[in-house]
Order: structure tokens, then C-alpha cells, then sequence
């Protein structure tokens, strides 16, 4: 009688438990820790600045299965300063160069418990650079059509309630801006935020 009552018990708690990944629609926000890397063109001065700060990102998915769906969102990269003049460009020793803009990406996710789960992402990012307006220089270089750049993610998951998850994630973002200008703008970010299901 008592090992059926456990069995019983134990079916009842896995069938109650929410799962680590559901199908349907989510929204999603979090905050991290961004760091700019740059070479060549205005992007190599970065090297000699401040190439740290806070960023956030913001939006919404749908899962098709438990393992596959789709994401769309905004990120702000936060900025970086300059650590010394551009040659050509602009004679400030010190500048901000700030990045955001809108990203498409696919997910495969794997659920490794009832609550946990694992995922990796890959898609594109319109990512934009600028600069301070009192930097005439910079902001010409900078200012153009961004182009859609890839963008990679690994993270995992972790449900505190039937709607509720936390989310923690390390995406690289390479190569953002304009494809036509010289430098390459490479931001990585860590992140950690909360996932509302839709249902």
C-alpha cells in the first residue's frame, strides 16, 4: 500500500511540475555587462578606452516545439569611450561610441529537467553605431545603413513557476555597423533577466 501511495505521489508531483520549456508565445527582459572590441579604422581606438558598460535587451519568441522557435527583440550595447584621437576622422581624445538596434534569431532549445533547460541561438543583428553629436568627425563616420550581422548565444533557463523563468545568457555579436566602412565593432554581452510565458 505504501509503495503504491509513493508511486501515486511521485506521478502526481511530475505531472504538477512545470516543464522547463514550453510551445507558445514568451516575452522576455534583461540586464548585463557589455564589452566593445575594435579593430582597425575609428573602431581601433576603442582599444585605448573604457570598453565596459550596462546593457538591456527587450522582447518577445514563439516556441514551435518543446526544442525549436524563433526570437525577436531590441538590445542597447550601452557605449564605449574612445581612448585617443582618430587620425582622419576626429581630433577629440575622448569620445562615446554607442551601439543598439533590433535582432531575428532561431533557438534549439534542450530541456535537461522538469524546470531546467538549456539553449543556443544564432540569427542577425542591425546593430547601429554612433557617436556624440559634438563630435562631428566620428558622427559622419559612424552615421550610415547598419547591415544585418550575425550574432551567436548560449544561455539556460531555469522555472520558478508556470509562467515565470530566469533566464541567464552569453551572446557575440561580430562585425556590427556598416559592412562598407572600415573597422570591426565586436560586442559581447552576459546577461540575466526573466521570461514570461504566454501560455
Amino acid at each position: 500500500m505504501s509503495r503504491t501511495l509513493a508511486v501515486m505521489m511521485t506521478l502526481a508531483w511530475a505531472l504538477s511540475t512545470p516543464t522547463a520549456a514550453d510551445t507558445g508565445w514568451y516575452g522576455f527582459g534583461a540586464f548585463g555587462r557589455t564589452s566593445f572590441d575594435g579593430d582597425g579604422g575609428g573602431a581601433g581606438a576603442l582599444s585605448g578606452g573604457d570598453d565596459k558598460d550596462n546593457g538591456a535587451k527587450v522582447g518577445a519568441g514563439f516556441m514551435f516545439t518543446r526544442y525549436f522557435g524563433v526570437e525577436a527583440g531590441w538590445v542597447d550595447f550601452g557605449k564605449a569611450t574612445r581612448g585617443g584621437a582618430v587620425p582622419g576622422l576626429s581630433s577629440v581624445r575622448e569620445g562615446d561610441v554607442r551601439a543598439s538596434g533590433p535582432f531575428v534569431a532561431g533557438i534549439a532549445s534542450i530541456p535537461v529537467s522538469r524546470r531546467f533547460s538549456a539553449f543556443g541561438k544564432l540569427g542577425v543583428i542591425d546593430a547601429r553605431l554612433g557617436a556624440p553629436d559634438s563630435d562631428p568627425g566620428m558622427t559622419t563616420f559612424l552615421d550610415g545603413t547598419a547591415d544585418w550581422r550575425p550574432l551567436v548565444g548560449v544561455g539556460a533557463a531555469y522555472r520558478i513557476s508556470e509562467a515565470w523563468a530566469i533566464q541567464t545568457e552569453y551572446g557575440k555579436f561580430n562585425k556590427i555597423g556598416d559592412k562598407d566602412r572600415p573597422g570591426d565593432v565586436r560586442v559581447d554581452m552576459i546577461s540575466v533577466g526573466m521570461v514570461f510565458r504566454l501560455g
